[in-house]
């Protein structure tokens, strides 16, 4: 799947991560390639593994990725060096289009742990125990933190329109339509007649790209749109379902739900504070 992506937030976001945390972030696609090649944040331990086999970190990637395909949920595994990684699924529409993955963590100071693990990979192990010691380890609340950090890191990215699949002309006008006019009243045949298209040809591209009928991307992005209402404003929760283009504020609250398993008020005093 071809991705957009705002290379510059997304620069941005990730080296924040690094920064406030010392855990190495990555976005990478289904194929196990990086979104953005610049931002892998490589500690010494893993440089000198990826450059005696790079082969070796892209299979671990795969691999754990395939868990997080398969679950739709974050997975960790320990990579082929040793080190516990983690990968997130990175969702448009229920649809996975990346993941982020991050980690690089060792599961103990102590070196031997991993030492015959990594003796086949023709390396110096005395300068490998050196770079070892350097990896940061945390506890486990602390890794469930940074964890949970993560995800609300990788839904921010989709709310922050940092990464959208890009799939072909007519449904890129259909989506663009969409998403200028969330807030009013959309039928099928507005849609068509805007972007010049038939009925039969629309409903074939959003359900082989986007899986899902024309009307399950309008209501999900308005869902998705009045997250951001719901965090950065007082308004009450009727206001927003009429700003967002919902008929009505029940069947808002059913497609919210349906969407982020919780209602909208639910949502907005768990997470304002974030």
């Amino acid at each position: 799947m071809n991705i957009r992506f705002d290379e510059e937030k997304l620069s941005s976001i990730m080296r924040d991560f690094y920064n406030a945390t010392g855990i190495n972030i990555t976005i990478i696609d289904e194929n196990g390639h990086l979104i953005l090649k610049e931002h892998k944040f490589f500690n010494d331990f893993c440089a000198c593994v990826q450059e005696t086999d790079s082969a070796i970190c892209r299979k671990s990637d795969i691999s754990l990725i395939e868990k997080c395909r398969e679950s739709k949920k974050m997975e960790s595994h320990i990579c082929r060096a040793g080190l516990i990684d983690f990968a997130i699924p990175i969702l448009y529409n229920d649809i996975i289009i990346c993941f982020l993955i991050f980690g690089q963590m060792k599961r103990d100071n102590d070196f031997s742990t991993i030492e015959k693990q990594i003796s086949t990979l023709n390396l110096d192990l005395a300068q490998m125990q050196h770079y070892y010691d350097k990896l940061p380890m945390y506890d486990k609340s602390k890794i469930q933190s940074i964890a949970s950090i993560a995800i609300v890191l990788s839904k921010y990215i989709i709310l922050g329109d940092m990464l959208k699949p890009h799939i072909n002309e007519t449904l890129d006008r259909a989506l663009l339509f969409i998403n200028e006019n969330l807030e009013k009243p959309l039928s099928i045949q507005d849609i068509c007649k805007k972007i010049n298209t038939s009925k039969s040809v629309l409903y074939k591209h959003f359900n082989n790209h986007l899986g899902c009928t024309v009307n399950h991307y309008i209501a999900s992005e308005r869902v998705r749109k009045s997250i951001k209402l719901l965090l950065d404003t007082d308004l009450s929760i009727e206001s927003i379902a009429s700003a967002v283009g919902f008929s009505s504020t029940a069947y808002y609250s059913k497609m919210f739900k349906k969407f982020n398993g919780t209602t909208p008020l639910k949502y907005r005093n768990e997470n304002k504070f974030l």
